[in-house]
């Protein structure tokens, strides 16, 4: 650290549980109502006036299979250091304490520094999830143009998309803390003076890709949809044609087999060959007729 500068305390908890709120409130120094709100994930920005300048409650997150699994993320900002507190294991914070740990000199940052840097890792934290789910549905939307997607394939699809739209109700919120922060940077105690830009500009690009990608799912599904309507469509046609064919031998036999006495036609020699005629020339007729208008 640079001379005359009072080294930073950094403590992290991990694996964090509300379970432990009561024991690690006092520890900490941080208040059990605030724990207690982290754990719930609800991202949040929070001044108060105790030692704390800040205090954010956020959410980490990983693509499983097809579900996203989320963590609690607390950072709190003191005069003196920082405390992070997770209740999964992201590796956020312990990736930028690692490189916290292993700087030396004068470049060693101070609290706001680490603040940036976390804000930073966090923001590319979702990049991997974001595409993991991008390859997924690029690999249902080429499938959909060989074959119509399974059931299974649309209950994922459809499970995706709600996922999307709560990692949405996730990074806004953040997004909106860090330009705050942006425009606290001029303000912000000690002589340091850190760069928000970056996980601003991270979370932006995080943010259009998800929409994006939203965007991609609902044109997915809505094509799964209508190539089933189409399909289902094309299924009617071809059952109301083949009805219509059958209808013509149905009706003709139903006609001559109600056996009147007096029935004209079948007195006349060639009668039983002359209906057969008339149904072979009909059902040939509209055979011809719905194959070019493209129901058979």
């Amino acid at each position: 650290m640079a001379s005359g500068v009072q080294p930073m305390v950094w403590t992290e908890v991990t694996g964090f549980d509300t379970s432990q709120a009561q024991e690690l409130g006092p520890q900490l120094g941080i208040e059990l109502e605030l724990l207690q709100h982290a754990a719930r994930a609800d991202a949040s920005f929070v001044t108060t006036d105790s030692d704390a300048l800040l205090q954010l409650a956020t959410r980490t997150a990983r693509l499983i299979g097809t579900q996203i699994q989320y963590s609690s993320l607390l950072i709190v900002i003191t005069a003196k250091g920082v405390t992070t507190v997770e209740s999964g294991d992201s590796g956020i914070g312990a990736s930028v304490r690692r490189e916290w740990v292993d700087g030396d000199g004068p470049e060693k940052p101070g609290p706001w520094a680490v603040l940036a840097q976390l804000l930073d890792s966090f923001a590319e934290s979702y990049l991997p999830l974001v595409e993991s789910a991008e390859d997924q549905v690029l690999a249902m939307e080429e499938q959909l143009f060989e074959a119509l997607l399974p059931d299974e394939q649309i209950s994922v699809l459809f499970r995706l998309r709600r996922q999307l739209i709560l990692l949405q109700r996730v990074l806004g919120p953040v997004s909106k803390v860090v330009a705050r922060l942006r425009q606290m940077n001029p303000r912000l105690a000690g002589a340091e003076s850190p760069d928000f830009r970056g996980a601003q500009d991270g979370l932006h690009r995080i943010e259009s890709r998800v929409e994006g990608l939203w965007q991609v799912v609902t044109s997915v599904a809505e094509m799964s949809n209508l190539m089933e309507q189409q399909r289902q469509g094309s299924a009617s046609r071809k059952l109301a044609a083949w009805a219509s064919i059958v209808a013509v031998p149905t009706a003709l036999s139903g006609i001559f087999g109600m056996n009147f006495i007096r029935m004209p036609g079948t007195d006349v020699e060639y009668g039983y060959l002359g209906v057969l005629a008339v149904m072979v020339v009909a059902c040939a007729a509209l055979f011809v007729r719905f194959k070019k208008i493209g129901w058979l």
